[in-house]
């Protein structure tokens, strides 16, 4: 059920007045049918997953909650639990392939055996979101809930449950039993950012998707360098503002129901660092990542007793910051998908980010922070380097990806691609340069309480323009992760 469906805004609607007019107990129960129905319609047989997935965790919250001596038991077996529906489901068959990839090679047969398996939509997203639970409980973050019916709503909450964000129990949950109905400003909010949303889903995103797709479909043997840095560039804007209005959507329709979520991008194309552009792309995901991954590597000693002997402390620090770091991107960028291209984007990041602060470029940008020409310089180190690093995330392949890196740094000066493709690419990216720069300036007036005659105008703006431009309508990306 796709957010600009027509089915999605029947159900909505439906959704919306049963959650305010029934008695909390009752639109509890009724939400939590509604987010299955809702989750079940690509294809009912994932439902029994979700809510598989969502007693586990639920009875193992409880569990420790009411046993700590065993609590590190419960929390160890329902996290490997949630990881091995999302390890069965998502990576079965890309390690099978890698399996008797190393196979075939050693033994010089043609051999496979592959699995029948649908991934079910949004399964990284909600099996986090039960990990992050547990393990909540398990650090005395939260107390576990005690009623079905809170801990269900938040783990099928609509709005989040196939691309995010990532929302935390600790955030979500207080808000269930503390119903409001949306005052003015919440109404303001929210038409602002759904307007917004599916402004930059279906008129910037899905149109710039023509030119992205038409690029990267060529033989990449035959690109010229401009044309395929311009197809990286369409690129990264396609995905910023797919995924992006995709949490818009999702932020300003939680906010209809009463929840405040967090906010899951904050302008990352504008950062001036690596390390700046992780802690403003996919919010949610990131932070997640560093709590539940980074934190417990940087805690443990497992990395230092590996760690040759001679090495200073102060270096052996250093070193295991690093390691913690490139293998926290390494896992973020295969949750992205069972795909040797998404374990590189993650590695290029986090190598980028060790050697960003190793080299002390850091160093030198928060000691000339605020003035113009450091910030330049750091913009576009990330910006070019972002570019590059989408490459592997766009391609279907690690060869795929390095020849069009190629193609980027030395592909010539013919131009082959339709110059009405390139000219599309060239319209929107324009837009979208417009916007956001509009939005950046704006954007602390638009989100406060004094800033209600802004959002109304940009509402407006957004939706006369979705109403008289063409959108040609797409999924989102982040619905295949």
């Amino acid at each position: 059920m796709n957010f600009a469906s027509s089915i999605f805004l029947m159900f909505f609607i439906i959704s919306f007045i049963l959650w305010w007019i029934l008695p909390l107990r009752l639109a509890k129960v009724y939400l939590i049918i509604a987010n299955l129905v809702f989750y079940g319609f690509w294809f009912p047989p994932f439902v029994f997953i979700l809510i598989a997935v969502g007693l586990v965790s639920y009875t193992a919250a409880k569990a420790i909650d009411m046993d700590r001596e065993r609590g590190k038991y419960w929390l160890i077996a329902s996290v490997l639990f949630c990881l091995g529906v999302l390890g069965y489901y998502k990576y079965a068959n890309f390690f099978l392939s890698n399996l008797f990839g190393l196979w075939n090679l050693v033994t010089s047969e043609t051999s496979g055996v592959f699995l029948q398996i649908v991934l079910p939509i949004g399964i990284s997203f909600y099996t986090f979101k039960a990990i992050s639970y547990i393990t909540d409980v398990y650090r005395h973050r939260l107390n576990a809930v005690r009623n079905l019916k809170d801990y269900f709503l938040y783990i099928t909450f609509f709005p989040q449950l196939l691309a995010g964000p990532i929302e935390r129990a600790t955030n979500f949950i207080p808000q269930v039993d503390n119903r409001k109905f949306p005052g003015y400003e919440d109404l303001q909010f929210s038409i602002y950012r759904i307007t917004r949303g599916f402004f930059l889903k279906l008129l910037i995103a899905d149109h710039m998707a023509i030119s992205v797709n038409s690029i990267f479909a060529s033989n990449y043997q035959q690109l010229s360098a401009p044309e395929a840095w311009l197809g990286a560039l369409f690129f990264a804007i396609q995905i910023f503002c797919d995924f992006a209005g995709y949490s818009d959507i999702s932020i300003g329709i939680a906010r209809l129901f009463g929840f405040i979520t967090r906010e899951n991008f904050e302008d990352p194309y504008l950062s001036t660092s690596l390390g700046e552009f992780w802690r403003r792309w996919h919010i949610s995901m990131s932070t997640w990542f560093r709590d539940y991954v980074y934190y417990p590597l940087a805690r443990s000693e497992w990395m230092n007793s590996r760690v040759h002997k001679p090495l200073s402390d102060t270096k052996l620090k250093g070193f295991s910051t690093s390691l913690n770091t490139v293998i926290m991107f390494l896992l973020s960028g295969l949750w992205h998908g069972a795909n040797w291209n998404f374990v590189l984007w993650g590695g290029m990041h986090g190598v980028g980010i060790v050697l960003e602060r190793q080299s002390g470029l850091y160093a030198w940008q928060q000691k000339h922070v605020g003035i113009w020409p450091a910030a330049i310089l750091g913009g576009l180190i990330t910006m070019v380097f972002t570019i590059l690093a989408w490459v592997p995330f766009r391609t279907i392949d690690l060869q795929s990806s390095i020849s069009y890196w190629q193609a980027m740094l030395s592909g010539g000066l013919t131009w082959r691609i339709s110059s009405a493709i390139l000219l599309n690419g060239l319209l929107w990216f324009s837009v979208y340069a417009v916007v956001q720069l509009v939005l950046a300036f704006t954007r602390r007036a638009a989100d406060s309480l004094t800033g209600g005659r802004l959002r109304v105008i940009q509402s407006w703006l957004y939706f006369t323009a979705l109403l008289f431009i063409s959108v040609p309508g797409t999924d989102f990306i982040y619905f295949r992760f």
